[in-house]
């Protein structure tokens, strides 16, 4: 639980220090929290799975 907690935080710290730096040096705000989500992603450096496991949270509609 504490290593969830860690790395929230450090992903809002970041996104924190991004929005700076991109402001400052002109680069679009999404192109820097693409890149925040491709470190972060399943191919990235920490490896954070977003596969969602659980059960189906809308209904389907039925025909006829």
């Amino acid at each position: 639980m504490t290593n969830y907690i860690l790395i929230v935080t450090v992903v809002i710290l970041l996104c924190l220090f991004l929005n700076k730096l991109s402001s400052r040096l002109g680069i679009p705000v999404l192109l820097a929290f693409i890149l925040l989500g491709m470190l972060f992603g399943t191919d990235g450096l920490l490896k954070i799975s977003f596969i969602f496991t659980g059960k189906k949270v809308y209904k389907e509609k039925k025909k006829g």
